[in-house]
């Protein structure tokens, strides 16, 4: 009984449940375009649903400029908008990790108006994570639907800004920052198999 029991957990427990999509190096987009006239050296353009490409989905744009190894906010889309922060590299970029206050704000969005901070990139190689999707933030200042997380990596020469990759995932709860790996979500199977096993353990530690 308890090897089936164990085989069952760790057959459960390697199982995929409806995986997240993940959708790298397209839905994340760096141009230098300053189309409105506002003064910003770039733009920072995310996908908010899962329809690769920008000519495809929903989108929303940040506007930054540069000043050597300084980024700093200058507008943003009115609409569902996007959360920018500081991330590095193979940290996890979750809504656990940004309710607990795990990375420094670049930009996101409140209920009547944006946090915003410079921030020091220094040259070389940075990290921005994105939180957003279809949704509002309301009047308590819960954002509602922010489902999608990414990562863009960014390199800075002198103050000149080009992007070397990115990845969103969709409908999931996080991402590993330089990678396409999501955060998991526990299956309901795997919990209950471990509390099975558990019992099963307890159990025959009190028939000894």
């Amino acid at each position: 009984m308890r090897t089936i029991l164990i085989t069952t957990l760790l057959i459960l427990s390697g199982t995929t449940f409806l995986p997240a999509a993940v959708i790298s190096d397209t839905n994340i987009t760096l141009s230098n375009d300053d189309l409105f006239g506002i003064g910003a050296d770039y733009a920072l353009t995310v996908i908010q649903d899962e329809r690769e490409g920008p000519d495809q989905g929903d989108w929303t744009s940040i506007w930054l400029n540069v000043l050597g190894d300084t980024i700093s906010f200058v507008d943003t889309n009115l609409d569902e908008g996007s959360d920018w922060y500081s991330v590095s590299y193979l940290e996890e970029f979750s809504n656990a990790s940004i309710l607990g206050d795990s990375h420094q704000v670049f930009v996101r969005a409140l209920p009547s108006e944006f946090e915003s901070n410079n921030l020091t990139v220094g040259f070389g190689d940075f990290y921005l994570g994105v939180n957003t999707g279809n949704g509002v933030v309301t009047g308590n200042g819960v954002v509602d639907y922010r489902t999608v997380y990414g990562w863009v990596h960014l390199r800075n020469v002198e103050g000149t800004l080009s992007m070397i990759g990115s990845a969103v995932t969709y409908e999931g709860t996080g991402i590993i920052v330089g990678t396409t790996r999501v955060v998991p979500e526990p299956s309901s199977s795997a919990l209950i198999c471990c509390g099975l096993a558990i019992a099963f353990c307890r159990r025959r530690s009190g028939i000894r």
